[in-house]
């Protein structure tokens, strides 16, 4: 079974075009292909986009390592092959500057494998990309729901102190953001020993639910609230972060 593969081929000799093709041809791929030998040709044949871009380094009126700069420029991820008569050092200051590879012209056999990865590692900058993607619209979903909270929300790394929190806490305890960084979650609470209950609790079930706490503010007024709380573990099983949720259920005293 072939392969179909849209192949943008600069090369200013017709011939060893054909040779590029013949030996796609071999490796299982049915070219669709076009050759080009100047900028404004090479450009222009940029959209719609190739799969593979296979380049002469020296040609009259381009080169390869130019294309390969003017590629780049154009923001676009297409596998870039330089195909070069012999100079190796050619080859590597084109991979240096992000060619997907070199071949060596009486040397094509490679040609298919090479095409064959290059196209395999564009599929693995598309998924990353995609997973990064993904990973950021969910970050600022999380953060919305963060911030739009009314319930305070606040995070301490293994040891306790807040490394951050929302509008809500700060409103909900009267501290500035950057008195709220300097102290223990394990300081809002007026009893110190539910404050140590509630550390032991999470470090033996990983979790607290609907704890009724008595928690103070900044000005030592006193609040009855409901405490919802998790720990994030690492892989050694030590505790990295800490996560609660706080309502208010009765007035300050």
């Amino acid at each position: 079974m072939t392969t179909r593969l849209r192949v943008l081929l600069l090369e200013d000799r017709p011939a060893d075009a054909e040779l590029m093709v013949l030996e796609l041809k071999r490796a299982g791929f049915e070219p669709d292909w076009k050759r080009v030998d100047t900028e404004p040709e090479y450009l222009a044949s940029l959209d719609p986009e190739p799969d593979i871009i296979l380049s002469d380094y020296s040609m009259p009126q381009f080169d390869g390592l130019r294309a390969l700069i003017l590629l780049q420029d154009q923001e676009l991820d297409i596998p870039f092959i330089l195909v070069t008569g012999g100079f190796e050092e050619l080859g590597i200051a084109c991979l240096k500057q992000g060619a997907a590879d070199y071949l060596i012209k009486d040397r094509l056999g490679r040609l298919g494998p090479a095409v064959t990865q290059a196209l395999e590692e564009k599929k693995l900058r598309a998924a990353k990309r995609q997973a990064e993607q993904a990973l950021r619209e969910s970050e600022e979903r999380y953060r919305t729901l963060f911030e739009d909270s009314r319930d305070a929300i606040i995070i301490a790394n293994g040891e306790g102190r807040i490394i951050d929190f929302n509008y809500a806490a700060l409103r909900m305890f009267a501290y500035d953001r950057d008195e709220m960084l300097t102290i223990d979650d394990r300081d809002l609470f007026v009893d110190p020993q539910q404050a140590n209950r509630f550390v032991e609790q999470l470090d033996q079930h990983g979790s607290v639910r609907d704890l009724n706490a008595k928690l103070r503010t900044k000005d030592g007024a006193e609040m009855d609230c409901l405490v919802a709380a998790s720990q994030r573990r690492s892989e050694d099983g030590a505790s990295q972060a800490r996560n609660s949720i706080i309502r208010s259920i009765g007035a300050q005293k």
